[in-house]
């Protein structure tokens, strides 16, 4: 077996003993859920002990609360629908929880017995059962009510069994879908001949040829345009230069350059995501075996090493264009 299913298996024992564990009332003192409220937290128990303090609710949909201080000398308070009296015995049975403002723990009322004086030794309050026995949930010594710890058991019993139930269920269902391996369809054998016609019967016509699609695709000029980018290779200038973009988010990228170059931000060959930079900004062009520049924007100027190009300017290696705010580099390879 998968050892993940071991897990969910031990997850699911493990919840079984929580439950049962949960199900089954502590009788406790006060002292000990104030020692340790994370050991009692959630779990049901029972405590014997006298009204101190009524705490009655300021509207009617919040709950009231008493508090209740049992032979350990400790206080606790327990909320409850209905309050007691104050100076009276009671034998309270509730949940552990804790207020989550300042981490104080206290009960959740379930069930209240009045463990007062006014008895006689020997006498007993009994409690019927959902399986319709009794059981004693009190004595009487010294004139006093003292709880026996007794519990039915019908409800955690049934508890216990709905519980183990589903997780024999469960582990039924992961056992069944582990040993189920699916079975292969088995695909049928292709017969090498066909079958042969009896004598003196008309031939059986062949099937049709499948249709073939490797035919070449005819393909127009205007695509080719479109797709390959012209039908002829762009000539180059003898002389080989690139632009090198000093500044900006695009510092480090070069260009080449070709016998008309356009520099600008949204058309031309070299594109400059900068908003200095005008549409059509500069123009690069190779005449007579020599580069030369000129301004195309009536925004923003084109400076060569510090001067503001007026007319087309020859460029030599490594003179810098300043183009709106980006620095570029010329050089020749």
């Amino acid at each position: 077996m998968d050892m993940r299913w071991v897990k969910v298996l031990l997850v699911s024992v493990l919840l079984v003993a929580a439950f049962s564990l949960a199900a089954q009332t502590q009788q406790v003192l006060v002292r000990d859920i104030l020692e340790s409220p994370s050991r009692y937290y959630n779990l049901q128990v029972m405590i014997t002990g006298e009204v101190v303090d009524v705490n009655i609710p300021s509207s009617p949909g919040e709950r009231g609360f008493y508090v209740l201080m049992d032979n350990s000398d400790k206080k606790i308070k327990i909320v409850a629908n209905t309050l007691p009296a104050p100076q009276t015995q009671w034998d309270v049975t509730g949940v552990v929880q804790i207020f989550p403002e300042d981490q104080e723990p206290f009960l959740r009322e379930l069930n209240r017995v009045a463990a007062g004086g006014g008895c006689r030794d020997g006498e007993t309050r009994t409690q019927k059962c959902k399986d319709g026995s009794e059981i004693v949930v009190a004595r009487c010594q010294n004139g006093q009510w003292v709880s026996t710890g007794e519990q039915c058991k019908a409800g955690v019993n049934l508890l216990l069994i709905g519980l183990i139930g589903l997780i024999v269920v469960i582990v039924g269902a992961i056992i069944a879908v582990i040993l189920r391996k699916p079975k292969a369809p088995e695909a049928p054998a292709a017969s090498m001949q066909p079958p042969s016609a009896a004598p003196g019967a008309p031939p059986v016509p062949s099937a049709p040829a499948a249709p073939s699609y490797d035919r070449t695709r005819q393909v127009s000029t205007a695509e080719i345009e479109r797709q390959v980018g012209g039908m002829k290779t762009k000539q180059v200038p003898s002389m080989l230069a690139e632009l090198r973009v000093m500044t900006g988010s695009q510092s480090g990228k070069s260009f080449p350059l070709g016998f008309e170059t356009v520099i600008g931000r949204v058309r031309g060959d070299v594109i400059l995501e900068d908003a200095s930079v005008s549409k059509e900004h500069a123009k690069i062009v190779f005449l007579g075996n020599k580069f030369a520049v000129e301004n195309l924007s009536q925004t923003n100027p084109v400076i060569l090493n510090g001067e503001k190009v007026q007319a087309q300017k020859e460029l030599k290696s490594g003179d810098e264009i300043i183009v709106g705010l980006i620095k570029l580099q010329f050089r020749l390879i």
